[in-house]
């Protein structure tokens, strides 16, 4: 069953507040310690924005070549069935963004990376967000750019700041749900949208 609107905004905003709860419990028993190298990052909070844009530059040039390659199409027609037909706002895009990119990195990279590295924090990244899948190639490949997506987001937060790690994944995150809301769009124009799947978005 597919969540609701409203839910798919209110996992949003438990994506950023469980975290930050998190690290509040951590912060009040004094055991923060092994987060604060990753916090403070290792260059300056400008440049750790300056370098986070870039990387998410680099990362949404990344989710604009998968919506293009012919051997995804498959894949990437699942997701936007799944995701387009919210048909989000750009304002809800911007806090779903926010939220991602805030929660996630302080867990992932925050939390998990210290103790576990970057390549084995990448995994679970995209096993907790359902990407690895071995049913298909085209799935495997799938997971594979995604891991990579995720090891970019490792190097960040390791070895230039959480905040970087943060910016990238936002960028990257409007930049994906974005030319998601524009595939699922361009499938109803081309009545490609199953028509099972048009009434439940009418029902919104």
């Amino acid at each position: 069953m597919r969540p609701s609107r409203e839910l798919f905004m209110r996992m949003g905003l438990l994506t950023l507040l469980v975290p930050l709860v998190i690290v509040s419990i951590l912060y009040y028993f004094n055991a923060t310690e092994f987060m604060i190298p990753v916090i403070i990052g290792k260059m300056s909070l400008l440049f750790q924005i300056g370098i986070g844009l870039a990387g998410g530059f680099v990362l949404s040039g990344m989710t604009w070549l998968m919506g293009k390659w012919k051997y995804l199409d498959d894949v990437n027609f699942d997701y936007t069935l799944r995701l387009g037909i919210f048909n989000f706002s750009f304002q809800e895009i911007l806090f779903l963004s926010f939220c991602a990119g805030v929660g996630e990195e302080i867990v992932f990279r925050g939390m998990i990376q210290p103790w576990l590295g970057i390549l084995t924090t990448s995994f679970m990244f995209i096993a907790l967000h359902g990407y690895l899948s071995y049913s298909s190639w085209p799935k495997v490949i799938f997971g594979l750019i995604l891991f990579a997506v995720g090891t970019l987001l490792g190097i960040l937060g390791a070895y230039v700041g959480l905040l970087a790690a943060i910016v990238a994944h936002i960028l990257y995150d409007i930049v994906a749900f974005q030319r998601i809301q524009a595939e699922y769009e361009e499938l109803k124009k081309k009545s490609i949208i199953p028509i099972a799947h048009e009434q439940e978005e009418h029902q919104e």
